[in-house]
């Protein structure tokens, strides 16, 4: 019976007016599961991850089911089994926290196991809490929910007496659950002005000191203290990357580590940047992929800016600014690159900027994102030339939020230029897939409709704070992202690429009985049924198989939904027939 009721919300959940590929996870109005009488009104952030589960931030609407504006926000995960409250701002408890509640939520993460990772504050007063004791992070799993860290209570890992006094609003994250942050301690005991930052890596709940301020010996410089730490970047294998300066000239450097051992691998002021005839002056945050490759960008002393990717402490230009040469721009050169996104591959997607004057670059086209692969680099989109996958005759004018995925593949937010390809005010601004192979894909557009709406704006649920990545694009370049609609209301939604179901494991387009055999055959005995790449064939993929579900004969490109009545009858047929074809 258990089978049978996954499998019935499963195409519950996927019931959309617009194609199959797109899933209605919850909108403005639908019931706020777990919370009697409440109602979903917006969404803020959310994750995604490679088993198409999600966590995700949430208002209710205020004065509609006892909610009030101290109980209004909410954190949910999503798996095939439903939606599941696991916290709720002035309501319900906090983990490891007696008689506490949260007060709010400000970044949220779901690793591969489906465990969830919330940033959040307390409301003082209630259990104890201070202001100096209100800030942490809590781990939300089905092995039990645990506080991780926490302001002004117990020793900061690797420092004894130390309390944390700050934990940043953004903190970076692994797929397999692994945790990076620069924090800050309070100043008393041995912790001093000089020594009070850090930065700690985390498995699960288990913190380990990598870095401290004016204590940790500076790899690679004998004698030498850092003086501050940047952002770090964390991989699936505990290894990291951060800039950092230390106190003497040519003071800044980046570094890579594997747990606590750090190399250095570029150095300002000291050396040539490889792949140029000048020094390093300046460097962004580094970010590392699980290959233990490290990239970032840079600027030269001699002026102009680049982008380098270091295989152990070899380094290699990927582009420069002034200089060189662009990918699929003759004559044109760069003139500034924005975040990196860096793939398992080795893969650099990056936004940037072309130099007006050369190459037939004018300010209308001068910005575009490019993928800096080893195998060759491309660009992907640029503004006022056209090529607009699914919008014929129409030019990018402006691009938003981007990212790029473990394979390689890129997504970005973008609006498009009024005039070319019938494009107006009411159809300007979309979503597109850039997959690693294969052909570029419309995801949403302005205009569309979605869950019996009009679509009036589409976000993928980043927000503010310099340098996050979007966190809702998973290795099956599945994309988890909101809509605002001209009525007023919002939805999140989850995207799945037509024809690159990873539940489709004979590859025919679609998913259906036949893969259902296939993850049958190869249950607990071999990869042939593995929809979410961890290497073997068990329910997680099942569970995979039945979210993509397309039904017999029918291409994933061209599904619609039937009416009410006949998806019930859909259901009940297939709630029979599913525990026959397994054998339970």
């Amino acid at each position: 019976m258990r089978w049978t009721f996954v499998l019935v919300f499963g195409l519950i959940a996927h019931s959309s007016p617009s194609q199959a590929a797109i899933s209605t996870l919850a909108v403005s109005g639908s019931d706020a599961t777990g919370i009697a009488g409440a109602k979903f009104d917006s969404f803020t952030l959310g994750s995604l991850n490679s088993n198409s589960e999600v966590s995700f931030l949430a208002n209710l609407q205020d004065a509609v089911g006892g909610v009030s504006t101290v109980t209004d926000q909410v954190l949910y995960s999503f798996s095939g089994s439903g939606l599941s409250l696991l916290a709720r701002e002035g309501s319900g408890g906090v983990p490891n926290v007696l008689n506490a509640d949260f007060t709010s939520f400000t970044d949220v993460a779901i690793d591969d196991s489906g465990a969830v990772l919330a940033r959040a504050a307390l409301a003082t007063g209630p259990g104890s809490v201070t202001t100096s004791t209100n800030q942490g992070l809590w781990r939300f799993s089905s092995g039990g929910d645990t506080l991780v860290a926490r302001t002004g209570i117990g020793d900061a890992p690797g420092v004894a007496g130390g309390q944390f006094k700050s934990i940043p609003n953004f903190i970076r994250t692994t797929e397999n659950g692994d945790t990076a942050f620069a924090g800050q301690m309070v100043l008393e005991g041995s912790v001093t002005l000089q020594n009070d930052s850090g930065i700690w890596f985390y498995e699960g709940s288990t913190g380990t000191l990598i870095a401290r301020e004016a204590i940790s010996p500076v790899p690679g410089i004998p004698g030498e203290a850092y003086f501050s730490l940047g952002r770090p970047s964390i991989n699936n294998h505990f290894q990291g990357a951060a800039r950092a300066t230390f106190n003497m000239n040519n003071s800044s450097g980046v570094w890579r580590y594997s747990g606590t051992n750090g190399e250095l691998i570029a150095r300002q002021g000291v050396g040539l940047a490889p792949g140029s005839a000048s020094t390093f002056s300046l460097f962004d945050n580094p970010v590392i992929n699980s290959m233990g490759q490290v990239a970032f960008s840079a600027d030269l002393a001699s002026g102009s800016e680049g982008l380098w990717r270091y295989t152990g402490t070899t380094g290699e230009l990927v582009a420069i600014a002034n200089t060189g040469t662009v990918p699929d721009v003759p004559g044109a050169s760069f003139s500034s690159f924005d975040d990196v996104h860096f793939s398992d591959t080795g893969v650099l997607v990056v936004r940037a900027e072309l130099n007006t004057g050369v190459g037939g670059v004018a300010i209308a086209n001068q910005s575009g994102i490019w993928s800096f692969a080893l195998g060759g680099d491309q660009l992907l989109v640029r503004t006022s030339s056209g090529g607009v996958p699914g919008v014929a005759g129409a030019n990018f004018t402006a691009f938003g939020e981007y990212a790029a995925n473990s394979n390689g593949s890129a997504i970005v937010s973008a609006t498009l230029e009024t005039g070319p390809g019938g494009v107006n005010s009411t159809n300007d601004a979309g979503l597109w897939l850039f997959p690693a192979t294969g052909s570029a894909q419309l995801v949403a557009r302005k205009g569309d409709q979605l869950a019996d709406r009009t679509i009036a704006a589409l976000s993928l649920l980043s927000d503010d704070f310099v340098g996050r990545p979007v966190r809702g694009f998973n290795n099956q370049n599945q994309i988890l992202f909101q809509a605002d609609f001209t009525n007023g209301d919002e939805g999140l939604f989850l995207f799945t690429p037509s024809g690159q179901s990873s539940a489709d494991f004979n590859s025919d387009t679609f998913v259906d009985a036949t893969d259902l055999d296939m993850w049958q055959a190869a249950y607990s005995a071999t990869a042939g049924g593995d929809a979410d790449g961890d290497g073997d064939s068990d329910g997680a993929d099942f569970l995979a198989w039945q979210r993509q579900y397309t039904g017999p004969g029918v291409s994933a490109s061209n599904l619609t939904v039937p009416e009410s009545s006949a998806s019930w009858l859909l259901l009940a047929t297939l709630a029979t027939w599913l525990p026959r074809r397994l054998g339970i």
